[in-house]
């Protein structure tokens, strides 16, 4: 039928392929008519294809696509069998957009490196068998000129490189000029061998999660946040326990509106890693990601209290916590930290109204004049009131 159609871009989703819509052969009958008009075909996004089906596809993407701008492709059950070496032809000069999942791909240098257009590359779950070595990462990313958004998260600590390749004599360096946004998820040896050899002139995200535990040792990150000149005014921190029960992330930022932000992950199971992590954050005098520097500080706490949870925040040591932030004017509270919050702050009395957060001046709390804690909306005014003793005034104010 297509062939009676103008020529019309193709746009290919795979919303009936995948494995919870239990495909019927028309759709992949349909799908497999639209991907033979190679020349018409702009988007791709095949990446929830049944196991016993991907072959098929992944067979057809061997070819050249030369319209093709933006390319989704992933298995939704682990790493294929086949492993597509030749992927669109080995050549892709129009592509912008890049996204692979659970794709063992070996040949992803040699395709890179023909995408001068590519301003999106995401790499999902990269399995044991598509692992590139950092140096090879690099050669990967240094022909992409026009690169904004990277994305490489490593589907097991267990990635390592294949010992029957021979390494690289020699490092190799490059500039990403357009980069701006990079998030990593893998062991902290391969993050820190990356960030040594590109220079970002440009980025304004960076976001570092880790297999184990957190990153301690922050050196190396320092040395390559330390090239980027907005980075070194970062003024906002957000401690954000709002992503799953057992984790959380620490975020810092230049402000809220223009996007400048760093993201670490800290442990919650373990709540000494807490501690050892924000002091190694602050330890370095010519660190930019003091927090002694940081103007105002978000507290979040949206997950539900599930079990194991509760307890984990209640014997949070927020008072230790809260001692690197010498600088915090701003303190914001979302609905459910304003408990954990008050119950702490509750502790300083007259005396000790200044212990923590000495330059504090305002407190933003949701719901501040609904407040569904009252209890510990009391708590809170009863600092404000020694803090107004101590000669040290806050304010409160409600946070929409």
């Amino acid at each position: 039928m297509l062939d009676i159609w103008p020529t019309f871009p193709i746009v290919i989703n795979d919303q009936v392929l995948c494995w919870y819509c239990h495909p019927r052969m028309e759709h992949v009958d349909n799908t497999i008519a639209a991907l033979e008009h190679r020349g018409w075909v702009c988007q791709i996004s095949l990446t929830n294809i049944l196991p016993s089906l991907f072959h098929i596809f992944a067979d057809m993407m061997r070819e050249s696509f030369p319209a093709l701008t933006h390319l989704q492709l992933g298995s939704v059950d682990g790493p294929p069998m086949l492993r597509p070496d030749s992927l669109l032809g080995g050549s892709a000069p129009s592509l912008q957009s890049l996204t692979l999942r659970y794709i063992p791909f070996p040949a992803l240098l040699t395709l890179l490196l023909t995408m001068k257009d590519l301003v999106e590359l995401h790499h999902w779950s990269i399995p044991h068998s598509g692992y590139l070595s950092p140096n090879t990462m690099v050669i990967c990313l240094s022909s992409l000129n026009k690169l904004e958004d990277l994305t490489l998260r490593f589907e097991s600590p267990k990635s390592r490189p294949n010992r029957s390749i021979q390494p690289f004599s020699s490092l190799t360096r490059a500039t990403l000029p357009c980069l701006t946004q990079i998030q990593f998820y893998g062991i902290k040896k391969y993050i820190e061998d990356l960030v040594a050899q590109i220079d970002i002139p440009l980025l304004h995200h960076l976001s570092i999660s880790l297999f184990g535990k957190p990153l301690f040792d922050i050196s190396q990150l320092n040395q390559f946040v330390g090239q980027v000149e907005d980075f070194k005014i970062l003024r906002r921190a957000l401690l954000d326990y709002d992503s799953f029960p057992n984790a959380a992330h620490f975020e810092l930022a230049e402000d809220p509106d223009n996007g400048m932000t760093l993201v670490l992950p800290i442990s919650m199971t373990e709540l000494e890693f807490q501690l050892l992590f924000l002091e190694a954050l602050s330890s370095s005098s010519s660190s930019p990601l003091q927090l002694s520097s940081m103007e105002r500080l978000d507290i979040v706490i949206g997950y539900p209290e599930m079990d194991g949870w509760k307890y984990d925040m209640e014997s949070t040591p927020w008072l230790e916590l809260l001692q690197p932030f010498t600088a915090v004017q701003d303190l914001y509270l979302d609905n459910r930290s304003v408990p954990h919050l008050s119950h702490t702050l509750q502790e300083l009395t007259r005396e000790r109204a200044t212990e923590v957060l000495p330059a504090l001046q305002r407190i933003f709390m949701q719901d501040y004049e609904r407040p569904r804690d009252a209890n510990a909306q009391e708590t809170i005014q009863s600092f404000v009131a020694a803090r107004q003793l101590s000669g040290h005034p806050v304010t409160v104010h409600n946070w929409e």
